[in-house]
């Protein structure tokens, strides 16, 4: 039985055709992909299944890797193109033998005439362990005429995997420089979901800087108590300076925490705390407590 022919094929049976064709001892399938892949009048999947077996062929000849990281270059920053067929470009580029793409691919995530493209690959780089990968990442994130979204992108992708101390170390560095809320919530958020002991000290403090937003400290609250911080801790923060709103935030985390000694803070709030509003808040969140203590302070507030 003949071994059927991607090239012909217009439908959803082009994409399946692409498979057994590959198995045929073709002494060349790069330049049949790539036309594949180039071809508009394709359906998308057929195209993004080309794109695919394209980079597994470079692996087996090494000798057309530049051909095929152009190719997939001007795919990828082709802004006519179907977006699927854009992004599976970028994604094969990450995934060529010996890290062929990162040089093309650094240069589209430090490019900032098309957005949707820069934080594509700057996405991509972060999947990678090259050391050319991460250091495009560090210096982008250091750069000041980033655009913000790409920047949170870079931070973000930075902050991956392959993350090291000093990545981490620098990104706690950038928060006090960066001017936009946006960008500092993005240094919380990947900070946040990196955890560790160093990193929880550091969302603390940032919850404890009264001259910070409202909006960054209880992001920098949920994300210490999210990347390892105790209740010990947690509970030191409550002080009688505290605003309203960041008071209201840990009543709510020492309810959702339910251990002693969140339960202990809870009464202690319940019995002193001289804002009203939060005062009722409090006894509505230890309402739903089975402790035994709880049950007799609330008891002792009704028969006052």
């Amino acid at each position: 039985m003949p071994v059927a022919d991607p090239s012909t094929a217009r439908q959803r049976p082009g994409k399946d055709a692409i498979f057994p064709a590959m198995l045929a001892d073709s002494a060349n399938a790069i330049a049949p992909l790539l036309a594949i892949g180039r071809d508009k009048a394709r359906p998308s999947e057929t195209r993004r299944s080309a794109l695919s077996w394209l980079g597994r062929e470079v692996e087996r000849d090494a000798s057309a890797a530049d051909r095929v990281t152009t190719a997939l270059v001007a795919l990828a920053k082709d802004q006519g193109e179907v977006q699927a067929v854009r992004t599976q470009a970028v994604s094969v580029l990450a995934r060529l033998e010996r890290g062929h793409g990162i040089p093309a691919l650094s240069q589209l995530a430090t490019s900032s005439e098309d957005m949707w493209l820069g934080k594509q690959a700057m996405a991509s780089l972060a999947k990678s362990g090259d050391p050319r990968a991460r250091q495009t990442l560090r210096t982008a994130v250091q750069r000041a005429d980033l655009p913000e979204d790409m920047l949170m992108t870079a931070i973000r992708a930075l902050g991956r995997e392959y993350a090291t101390a000093q990545d981490l170390d620098l990104i706690r560095g950038l928060y006090a420089k960066l001017e936009s809320e946006r960008a500092r919530s993005s240094v919380i958020s990947t900070i946040s979901d990196v955890g560790g002991t160093e990193n929880t000290r550091w969302l603390l403090g940032i919850v404890r800087q009264e001259e910070q937003p409202v909006a960054l400290r209880r992001a920098a609250l949920r994300g210490a108590a999210k990347s390892g911080a105790t209740t010990a801790e947690l509970v030191t923060l409550y002080t009688p300076t505290m605003s309203a709103q960041m008071k209201e935030s840990l009543i709510s985390l020492y309810s959702e925490r339910g251990d002693e000694a969140a339960v202990d803070k809870l009464l202690s709030i319940m019995k002193t705390e001289e804002d009203r509003s939060l005062r009722r808040r409090t006894i509505a969140r230890l309402s739903k407590s089975d402790d035994p203590r709880v049950k007799q302070a609330l008891v002792d507030i009704v028969e006052r």
